[in-house]
């Protein structure tokens, strides 16, 4: 197959001019010839062909020996596709750019991969590191995790121990643990004292503000003696009371009778007025009547238009107004905005759920 055609020929008609003995052997060399030449027919190779490798099968896949050792087609190299980049689903222009099929669905490049960033991460802000964290570019700005955020800490807020709510009473961590507000420091008052109306000055005297109000001191008081008292020549016992034969009959004292009770009342937490709105003290501290009770509203609740079921749901009137519940909120989604797939997010961007795919 490796004789070139012409070669042969020339042969052919050099043995023909010598004698009859050679120009027989001459019929035997053009046989070989012939079937040389119907040998490369079969394989579909010309002498153009040849040089290239090419078949008539490798020519119809666009396949030299030279593509075929790289494993190129015709349609791959214009791709820039060996069988080996294929698989990995690599062009020319990808490689270039560290992309396979599998990096490219997630929008990295071998940059990007090696700071954990995806098309969606870098517009948020965000590596993988400080994702872990909760942290976009913003939020590092100010010194806020997901954490620190939830209890309104900054930073500056954290070395302080104030937190939003702290903040607003004037509380640090220290002054807390000793009762203290700046209000209250001002007057010398913790939790403790305020209970008892003491400030400094008053301590020193031995003064509440209850003390106060009656004339008392603590020698005094140990008698029993108001100012009051004193003049009347009362003792403890009646007055503590404030009890006459009459009044012991109905259960009344002096204080009960100021609020209307009487011992059956009493039991019930009910004085006169109470009684009119349907209030006994355990309700009353929950700022519960009749009617708010079947409404499940209390004060609190009323403040912000929530009723036991709206409060299952997240839901105050305002919210019910725009279509908000606490879920929708932390998305960013009304009801109009859910309908087109929108959230605050994507509404910047300009994406509805269609586009975004």
């Amino acid at each position: 197959l490796a004789l070139d055609d012409a070669v042969l020929r020339h042969r052919q008609l050099n043995i023909s001019r010598f004698s009859p003995r050679v120009a027989g052997e001459s019929d035997f060399l053009q046989t070989v010839i012939n079937k040389v030449i119907a040998a490369k027919e079969a394989w579909g190779l010309t002498k153009g062909r040849q040089a290239w490798g090419l078949t008539k099968g490798r020519q119809a896949w666009g396949l030299t020996k030279g593509r075929q050792a790289w494993g190129l087609t015709k349609g791959r190299q214009a791709w820039g596709l060996t069988k080996g980049r294929q698989a990995w689903g690599l062009t020319k222009g990808r490689q270039a750019w560290g992309l396979t099929k599998g990096r490219q669905a997630w929008g990295l490049t071998k940059g990007r991969q090696a700071w954990g960033l995806t098309k969606g991460r870098q517009a948020w802000g965000l590596t993988k590191g400080r994702q872990a964290w909760g942290l976009t570019k913003g939020r590092q700005a100010w010194g806020l995790t997901k954490g620190r955020q939830a209890w309104g800490l900054t930073k500056g807020r954290q070395a302080w121990g104030l937190t939003k709510g702290r903040q607003a009473w004037g509380l640090t961590k220290g002054r807390q643990a000793c009762g203290l507000t700046k209000g209250r420091q001002a007057w010398g008052l913790t939790k403790g004292r305020q209970a008892w109306g003491l400030t400094k000055g008053r301590q020193a005297w031995g003064l509440t503000k209850g003390r106060q109000a009656w004339g008392l001191t603590k020698g005094r008081q140990a008698w029993g003696l108001t100012k009051g008292r004193q003049a009347w020549g009362l003792t403890k016992g009646r007055q503590a009371w404030g009890l006459t034969k009459g009044r012991q009959a109905w259960g009344l004292t002096k204080g009960r009778q100021a609020w209307g009770l009487t011992k059956g009342r009493q039991a019930w937490g009910l004085t006169k007025g109470r009684q009119a709105w349907g209030l006994t003290k355990g309700r009353q501290a929950w700022g519960l009547t009749k009617g708010r009770q079947a409404w499940g509203l209390t004060k609190g609740r009323q403040a912000w238009g929530l009723t036991k079921g709206r409060q299952a749901w997240g839901l105050t009137k305002g919210r019910q107004a725009w279509g908000l519940t606490k879920g929708r909120q932390a998305w960013g989604l009304t009801k109009g905005r859910q309908s087109w797939g929108l959230t605050k997010g994507r509404q910047s961007w300009g994406l509805t759920k269609g586009r975004q795919s």
